[in-house]
């Protein structure tokens, strides 16, 4: 089956329920890790002060094309699966 493990950079689980779904024999998406050497979209890797950005600064950034392909890659994946766990 194809997954989509939807969750928070947050959740300490997240890992730990991907790697139990591979285990299972599922073809997993992990948004942690979306393609081979890449370590997931994080928003400082486009302004290391993101989270002080006005709202316009933050709707301006939704265009970067470091958050566009991170938001591909996720809408992708959501296409590709055939279930969510969230």
């Amino acid at each position: 089956m194809k997954i989509y493990v939807a969750s928070s950079w947050r959740n300490d689980y997240q890992p730990i329920v991907v790697q139990h779904l591979q285990k299972a024999g599922n073809d997993v998406y992990d948004f942690r890790h979306p393609a081979p050497g890449n370590n997931g979209f994080h928003w400082n890797e486009i302004d290391p002060d993101w989270q002080a950005w006005t709202l316009k600064e933050y709707r301006n950034a939704l265009n970067h094309p470091l958050a566009v392909n991170g938001f591909s890659l996720d809408m992708d994946a959501l296409r590709w699966c055939d279930v969510v766990v969230a």
